[in-house]
């Protein structure tokens, strides 16, 4: 989203006061989001979309153990943005 707030990543835990285990969580494209929705900045921002604003999806490549972004046909955001987070 062009007036999200972007996230830097970020890993956090939780322990669970009952069983003790821990769980780790981090802020990244694949699991809390890219950013936060800014609603001030959105209906203030008169920018209009020309093409339609598909989402990338994660491919998991099981030879290599990574995940890759895949960019729909329709894609507008710009993915050097997510590339520091992977």
């Amino acid at each position: 989203m062009l007036t999200a707030t972007k996230l830097p990543q970020v890993t956090t835990t939780a322990t669970d006061p009952v069983t003790g285990l821990v769980y780790i969580s981090e802020n990244d494209v694949f699991t809390v989001g890219a950013g936060y929705l800014n609603v001030p900045a959105a209906l203030n921002n008169s920018a209009k979309a020309t093409l339609p604003a598909t989402s990338p999806s994660g491919q998991f490549i099981f030879f290599t153990q990574t995940v890759s972004l895949v960019t729909g046909t329709g894609a507008i955001w710009v993915p050097a943005l997510f590339g520091a987070m992977l």
